[in-house]
Parts: C-alpha cells; structure tokens; sequence
C-alpha cells in the first residue's frame, strides 16, 4: 500500500450518524478525516462551532476535526469532490434531493458511501453488508456506465435496524429457510436523537416507525439478490413480515425473530450455534480494520443479550444473539441485538468502505489515462505539489516528454521510478530530475539480449 492515507469526506457530518463517521475516522489506519459538509446554515462555521451545542455522543469529538471548516454540502459539491478521495454521506434531505446529491459527487468522480436509504433501491446501487454480499460490489462497473464516470460510483449499507437478525438468518440460509416472523425493537439514537431531545420518549414505547417494515422486509431480499445484466435482482425469498417498535433506549437495535425451514431441511439447536460460532465474511478473511474477530456470538444466558451490557461487544460491530428455542408455531425462535449507530450505521459504512478499497485493488492508488503532457499537466494544476506518493515513469526511447517532465516536477511525488530502454535519453531526463531528486539506485537490465540496446530501472527520492 502507499503511505498516505486516502482522504475521506463526510456529507451530513453533523448530525447523530456524521459524528459517529467523525470519531470512527480519528486514527483510522486507512482514512484521513479531510474535508467536512453540512447544509448551508453550518456552511463556514469551523466543525466544533457547528456541533458544539448538540454533540450527541458519549465520547469527545476528536481534537483534529473541530477545525475543520464545515462546507456546503450542495454549494460547494465540486470544491470538496476535488479536495477528496471519497466521502461518506449521512445528510438528511428529501430522498429525491439525496439521490441527486450523490449521483452530482459520483459523477464529479468522488466515490460515495452512503449511510441514506435514498438510492437502496436503485438497480445498479449495490446495498452491502459485507460479510454477507460483498460480491455485489460487482454492479459498480454497470453502474459508472450509467454515470458516465469512470472512477465515481455509489454504495449504500442497509437500514440499521437488519443487522440484528439477518446475520443471524444468513448462514441458515442452506437449510431452505422459508420464512421468518421479525419484530425490532429500536433505540432513539436511530431516530437521531437523544433522551435530552426527545424527553416523550422516558418511560415510552411507540409501535411505528414510518417506512421501517417495509425496509425491514424487503431490504434482506435485495442483500440475498443476485447481480445479472448490470442490475441488482432480489431473492424471491424467504417471506419476511415485520413490526418495528421506538423503545426507551439510547442504542441497541433489538429483534425477536421467528423462523420456518422447509419440510425436512429443519436443523438442529445444536447446528444453528454452530454455523454461527463458525461464520466468517469477507470482511473478517481479510482482517479489515473494523471487522470484529468473531462476526456472530451466541449467549447462553437465558436474559442475554441485553442492550445496555452487548451493545458494544467488538467495538460496536459484532452481533449478540441468544434465546435460541423451538417455537409452536415456528420451528425456532431466537434473540438478535446490534450497536445501530455503529455496525447498523457509520461503522458498516467504514466497513463498506475498506472492503471497496481492498476490493479495488491499491485503495490507496488511483489510475489515470491519456496524453502524459496533457495528464499531468492536468494533474499539476488541480493538486500542486505533495499529493502524490510514487511515480513509475515507463516512456519510449525518446525519454519523457519536456512539458511532462516539468508538469511531474511540479507534482513532485515523493519517490519515481524511471524505467529506461536508452541510456542516452536517461541522461538527459537524470540531468533535469537531479535539480530536485536525488538518485539512489540504478539497476542495468539486459532484456533483450539479441539487440545492442541496454534497459534500466532507476529509482529516485525527493530532496528534502
């Protein structure tokens, strides 16, 4: 990987979900917390004086993004698109406006993973939970078609209250699960707000929250859909219903789930466990930074999980099950807790994002194409010098060009690699690099030992 870390933007930072995205990102060993955007009436406020009156969490706002200027997060699209690599977004907008908002960074080629449910149900919008459908992340390249971009896309994580029973219905998945009875009891904080905000909901319980069963039906059948022509195809089961309830509590996003296997495909308690003591994602194979160790934990305790002592296991990110029992009227029944403003919210949309960045090869790398002259001259202009780490300069036996060397100059990468096929050539370009390079290693190569021609590999850092 390169040394530098990638840039990260967030849209929507100061809300409950954008102040998570900001304490996730402080030391995160990928990301850097780079540029801030919120709607216009925080625009030009440093963070802290955006926040400061409704910081929501339970623990300090990092000391580095308090002074951070809060941009516009519509105004100010393509000012913070070119200062980025990518940005998280958690704004709260119209749907309509949200979906436009996105697809505006995505084509001004700033990759966007998104915490809204805005574009869940676009066909070449991967929804992902990355330990159970990273492979969908193959829509992408369908989707930049559509765009017109080439590295801009959008990702989207699905809604909070899932991950508290379709991890748990997921490696259960082979024994021809039927159907499944689910009733969520979510906390506040996936309303945004806190007991101080929303003082009606001590000693409450509310039985609705708009558009939440709907999501909580239909969003696990798009997570166990297929990707076919470019689009996103979602499963024709199992059959899910769902009642959601607003409950007096500050985090955790509960589920009592019910489940129906086939005729004669029923496993056993004993099973069950076990494929859940035993699953690992993507996410956990490739020990990616948020991932926790163990993706699933069952608790035998008869009154576990509880909100308030499992909500946190792993940083927040795992999920706490427990009850397991045979039904009446189903086969079993269980208990599913999950952290919604962590792995339900801006922890799997960080998670999301470190599975696009290894999913993408170097995340820390971009590729462009085109006239080397041109390119980086382009390049020189919109980034000035620093932002690059490496260059590998491969050019034809007339060496680089003189506008591309004197663009690269301006650019000033850290290291070059210079691959030569002409000494004479090398020369002369080392007689300009050596202004402000220093040549540490040079490496002769004989490639092509029926020709008089000799090939090198030249190696090149900065001057202090």
């Amino acid at each position: 990987m390169m040394e530098k870390k990638l840039r990260v933007g967030i849209l929507g930072a100061t809300g409950m979900v954008g102040q998570r995205f900001v304490t996730l990102l402080e030391n995160h060993p990928w990301f850097q917390l780079t540029a801030i955007a919120a709607s216009a009436r925080s625009a030009g406020k440093s963070y802290w004086e955006a926040v400061c009156d409704r910081w929501a969490l339970d623990i300090p706002c990092p000391e580095a993004a308090k002074s951070l200027m809060v941009l516009d997060a519509e105004a100010d699209a393509e000012k913070l698109a070119g200062m980025v690599d990518f940005c998280f977004c958690a704004v709260d907008m119209p749907k309509d406006a949200i979906r436009a908002l996105e697809e505006t960074y995505a084509k001004l080629e700033c990759p966007i993973v998104s915490n809204n449910s805005a574009h869940r149900w676009t066909e070449d919008v991967p929804m992902v939970v990355p330990e159970i459908n990273a492979e969908h992340l193959a829509v992408i390249e369908a989707q930049r078609k559509r765009l017109g971009t080439k590295r801009g896309f959008i990702a989207v994580k699905s809604n909070c209250s899932l991950q508290s029973y379709v991890p748990a219905l997921h490696p259960l998945m082979k024994y021809g699960l039927e159907r499944a009875l689910v009733c969520t009891y979510q906390a506040i904080s996936g309303a945004g707000k806190t007991f101080q905000r929303w003082p009606e909901m001590v000693d409450n319980c509310i039985p609705y929250i708009g558009g939440e069963e709907e999501k909580s039906e239909q969003e696990p059948l798009k997570l166990w859909g297929r990707v076919e022509n470019g689009r996103i195809v979602k499963a024709e089961g199992p059959a899910i219903t769902a009642q959601c309830f607003r409950v007096a509590c500050l985090d955790g996003h509960m589920a009592a789930v019910f489940m129906k296997f086939q005729d004669g495909r029923k496993p056993s308690i004993q099973q069950i466990k076990e494929d859940w003591a035993n699953y690992r994602g993507i996410a956990q194979e490739l020990k990616l930074p948020s991932a926790p160790q163990q993706f699933l934990h069952y608790m035998e305790e008869p009154d576990r999980p509880q909100a308030k002592l499992d909500r946190m296991r792993e940083n927040g990110m795992a999920i706490s099950l427990g009850r397991l029992r045979e039904d009446s009227q189903y086969d079993y029944k269980f208990v599913g807790l999950s952290h919604n403003t962590l792995r339900g919210a801006a922890g799997g949309a960080v998670l999301l994002a470190e599975r696009n960045a290894r999913r993408f090869g170097f995340g820390h790398c971009r590729y462009e194409a085109g006239d080397a002259a041109r390119l980086l001259t382009a390049l020189a202009r919109k980034h000035g010098p620093g932002h690059w780490d490496h260059a590998l300069l491969d050019p034809p036996r007339g060496g680089v060009a003189p506008e591309a060397l004197e663009a690269l100059l301006h650019l000033a990468p850290e290291r070059l690699v210079y691959i030569s096929c002409n000494p004479a050539t090398l020369a002369r370009d080392a007689r300009t690099l050596s202004a402000d390079y220093e040549l540490v290693q040079v490496t002769p190569l004989d490639l092509f030992p029926h020709s008089p021609h000799v090939e090198s590999v030249s190696c090149w850092q900065r001057r202090a």
